[in-house]
């Protein structure tokens, strides 16, 4: 596992799993989340070691306690300079693991564990998008008291960028159903 992520959890609890790149990017999909109202209790959130660690981590997870039990799985990553070839990337490591494969960025692929995978920003503004994003991770670590960013301003979760985010996110409530960790 990549430096600066933290421990995964050692069994799947929540009905959908989202991976992401790493803590900063994890602290900006809780904000996120908090703003659209999406039940925590129905995700779990983990960093996965970045682009070149998503297929291992994505191993590993098929390894995990109550794997086979998940519902929903989404992967976000950043874009970096070129989002079609970061989603190319997605999509090789979602079929070298054998789970379902998205044909576009953010498409449901409905399933045993259903897939949702995208870039962030879907398009090629990545420096506003980063620089948004670094200041969210900073204002939730440096500030007392804040556990949102919307609530500082920091960054517009209602911004056009993030519209098929936000539309995939929602999809977090239709597989709502809770494990059952027997």
């Amino acid at each position: 596992m990549a430096k600066n992520t933290k421990e995964k959890p050692k069994q799947i609890e929540k009905p959908c799993l989202i991976l992401v790149e790493g803590v900063t990017d994890e602290k900006f999909f809780n904000s996120l989340l908090k703003h659209l109202q999406i039940d925590h209790e129905l995700y779990d959130i983990w960093p996965s070691g970045g682009k070149e660690e998503l297929l291992k981590t994505i191993k590993i997870l098929e390894k995990v306690p109550g794997f086979d039990r998940l519902k929903l799985l989404m992967i976000f990553l950043d874009a970096d300079e070129n989002s079609n070839e970061t989603f190319k990337r997605v999509r090789d490591a979602l079929s070298r693991a054998e789970l379902p494969v998205p044909a576009r960025q953010f498409e449901l692929v409905e399933s045993k564990i259903s897939v949702i995978a995208g870039t962030i920003p879907p398009e090629e503004d990545t420096g506003t998008f980063k620089k948004a994003k670094f200041r969210i991770a900073l204002a939730l670590e440096n500030l007392p008291g804040i556990d949102s960013a919307s609530q500082r301003d920091l960054f517009d979760f209602n911004s056009s960028t993030l519209s098929p985010v936000r539309e995939a996110l929602k999809n977090i409530n239709r597989f709502a159903e809770p494990i059952d960790n027997r």
